[in-house]
């Protein structure tokens, strides 16, 4: 009983941290400006094709899109995108997940890992960034950062770049939102999955051929939402059609 209960609250606690985190990410979009997601491996070293490419859409989509490049800012394709703004232009941003740092025994739980208490960026000075225990405030605020309500608002976009699971969680929840219309833009905002060296060939697969033979998509649905782009230069070519730049 008394275990029950003070894991009730411990819960309790959790939904209000999240709202804290929620109010975080959405003054931080705020404060540095909306523009170009980048969802990505974090697991891409330097000296990986993908890496520099990565790094390369970013710069010259920034510089068209004059925005600032957001992503989870960590290591791999989200330290390429956010190297890749702050030369286009200097606004790169983006939400740090506190990771779990060690195991630890608790009364209630038996053995848990602790999340890091803080996490800094080595590079980014903190007005550019926020930390977050929960993925749900960062997803919102990636989310928030690549919506547009006027045509006067900064151009967005929002980009798939090759990544494993936690890439693909994003990818599906993004792209849910934009098929049920609940990504929360008044206008349109692209959505580019870059598909460097077919990466993401049985994916599409899956989605274009195996979901539609089973009755879970209708044929040509995702075109509508996503564009598959191969390269850069398809991609940026993509943007200038969108936005007729």
């Amino acid at each position: 009983q008394q275990q029950q209960q003070q894991q009730q609250q411990k819960n309790r606690q959790s939904v209000t941290k999240i709202g804290e985190e929620l109010n975080l990410v959405y003054e931080l979009v705020e404060r540095n400006g909306r523009g170009a997601i980048y969802l990505g491996s974090s697991r891409i070293d330097k000296e990986h094709a993908h890496f520099a490419r990565s790094k390369s859409l970013a710069k010259a989509v920034a510089v068209l899109l004059e925005c600032t490049t957001w992503s989870g800012i960590g290591p791999g394709l989200m330290d390429a995108v956010t190297l890749g703004g702050l030369e286009a232009n200097g606004k790169a941003s983006g939400i740090l997940i506190l990771m779990g740092e060690k195991e630890e025994q608790d009364n209630i739980e038996g053995k848990v890992m602790r999340r890091q208490k803080t996490r800094k960026h080595p590079y980014l000075n903190e007005s550019q960034y926020a930390t977050c225990s929960f993925f749900s405030a960062r997803k919102h605020g990636l989310v928030d950062a690549g919506v547009r309500n006027g045509k006067e608002d900064t151009k967005t976009a929002f980009f798939c770049l090759p990544g494993g699971i936690g890439t693909m969680d994003e990818f599906a929840e993004i792209l849910t939102l934009f098929q049920l219309r609940r990504i929360g833009s008044e206008e349109k905002v692209p959505f580019l999955l870059m598909n460097y060296d077919g990466v993401f060939d049985k994916l599409l697969e899956f989605i274009t051929v195996s979901c539609v033979e089973h009755g879970l998509v209708n044929e040509g649905e995702m075109e509508e939402h996503l564009k598959v782009c191969s390269t850069n230069e398809e991609a940026l070519e993509y943007l200038k059609h969108f936005y007729a730049l």
